[in-house]
């Protein structure tokens, strides 16, 4: 078990993908950070100038790709998150068939063994991809501009007193924007899993890469339909969106986290593989 879980990390994180997918998040993140993030600086130079008829600069949380949800490249990142989960490693799984390494790789280790390390490598691989540039833009920005204690006053942040972990934003604003990304690292894991799953009924590589994406906007018409926009992944993904319901946000990791295992992990093993 722990050879092949070994192997499949390192096939994961060595992939042409994992780095073509970590390579478009990061362009998005460089774009956000020398065409949003800097435009901050000047409102900056009239803090320190005129400090003491201003209420206060806090740029900087609202200011990162994850923190303004009308920023363009964050809009963008956030729209493509499903997509940039399943590059790295997702489809890997179909490859594996088609190119006969499957019926090879199972003739030395067990099924279970090599549908679990499969599934834990594709999870944490498409987490990665997408959390990465994430943290090369917040940390950045935070080069740039000031981490000041955000100022529910100032108008310029979209969390409210109903927004998931409101408290810690403008009490600990690291920890929340942490927290995000390990949120965020989560559905990006299950997408990765979700097309996992799919390969098993579709064996088709295109349904395969794009069944996550495709889930993730039928999920926010659905809930828009319903009048719960909010309760969509596209909505309450991004930090600074001011989106999400604790237990909603639970609920629906853990029936993707459950479902997903239970189809490729639990089930997988009894179909034919070749």
């Amino acid at each position: 078990m722990k050879q092949i879980l070994k192997t499949e990390l390192k096939r994961a994180f060595t992939g042409k993908m994992f780095f073509i997918s970590i390579g478009l998040g990061c362009i998005l993140a460089i774009l956000q950070l020398l065409l949003e993030v800097t435009g901050h600086l000047p409102y900056m130079a009239n803090y320190f100038t005129y400090q003491k008829h201003m209420t206060g600069i806090d740029y900087f949380f609202s200011a990162w790709m994850g923190g303004n949800p009308t920023d363009i490249y964050g809009y963008i990142f956030f729209l493509l998150l499903p997509i940039l989960a399943v590059l790295p490693y997702a489809d890997t799984f179909f490859t594996d068939i088609k190119s006969g390494f499957a019926k090879n790789l199972l003739l030395r280790v067990k099924r279970r063994h090599y549908f679990f390390a499969k599934y834990i490598a594709a999870f944490l691989a498409g987490g990665a991809a997408v959390v990465i540039p994430l943290l090369l833009n917040f940390l950045s920005a935070a080069m740039v501009l000031p981490a000041i204690l955000p100022q529910s006053t100032s108008g310029s942040h979209p969390i409210w007193i109903t927004s998931m972990w409101h408290g810690l934003y403008y009490n600990h604003p690291f920890v929340y924007e942490f927290l995000y990304m390990g949120l965020d690292f989560l559905f990006a894991g299950i997408f990765a899993a979700v097309a996992l799953s799919v390969t098993r009924l579709a064996q088709n590589r295109i349904i395969t890469l794009l069944s996550p994406f495709i889930l993730y906007i039928f999920l926010s018409a659905f809930f828009d339909f319903l009048g719960q926009y909010d309760w969509a992944p596209r909505a309450f993904l991004p930090p600074g969106s001011g989106s999400g319901h604790g237990p909603v946000v639970a609920v629906e990791a853990a029936v993707g986290l459950l479902l997903t295992f239970f189809v490729f992990v639990m089930r997988g093993p009894k179909d034919d593989v070749y």
